[in-house]
């Protein structure tokens, strides 16, 4: 008893196609927000090159 899909094969079977199914979408957003984190990094570190403060020696005014 509490084997896994011993009386009905197919329920069985289905019930590993969801699993799976839930498995594939759960890697495929944790790709996208590793992705969408490494994009926010980039776009933040090319603003605050962007507006880097001027260098000792420079005119502030100009």
């Amino acid at each position: 008893m509490g084997g896994r899909g011993g009386a009905n094969p197919k329920g069985g079977g289905a019930v590993s196609i969801l699993e799976l199914c839930l498995k594939l979408l759960d890697g495929v957003s944790r790709l996208v927000g590793v992705l969408t984190g490494i994009s926010t990094l980039l776009t933040a570190r090319k603003q605050a090159r962007e507006k880097k403060p001027p260098g000792i020696g420079c005119p502030q005014g100009l």
